[in-house]
């Protein structure tokens, strides 16, 4: 990740954005991913928001693709903050263990 710019937050090139306001604050959280598997077809992807290392399981937004098929998926959620909380995005192979490629990611908490 490419931290482009951020306010009373930071963001680390693993993809973390973590909130440093004083005040706990209500944020919508966005994730837009771009992903396909490296190889095979007929693939359930899936992508999670995690706040401070735990999962969102509401969060879940699932595709089915194949290689060389790249698929978008958009993750829209909207959390209470306080000082030092973070979010993460991850993914995950729903149907075996095949490796996910990301094209594109952009994890946006405003």
């Amino acid at each position: 990740f490419t931290v482009v710019s951020s306010s009373q937050s930071s963001g680390t090139a693993a993809g973390r954005a973590t909130y440093l306001g004083v005040r706990p604050v209500a944020l919508p959280v966005t994730a837009n991913l771009t992903l396909e598997p490296v190889s095979g077809t007929g693939k359930t992807l899936s992508a999670y928001l995690y706040k401070n290392g735990a999962k969102i399981a509401g969060s879940k937004v699932s595709t089915i693709t194949s290689a060389t098929l790249p698929q978008n998926l958009t993750v829209v959620w909207q959390g209470i903050l306080v000082t030092n909380d973070y979010y993460e995005i991850y993914i995950e192979n729903n149907t075996d263990a095949i490796d996910l490629k990301v094209k594109n990611a952009v994890l946006r908490v405003n």
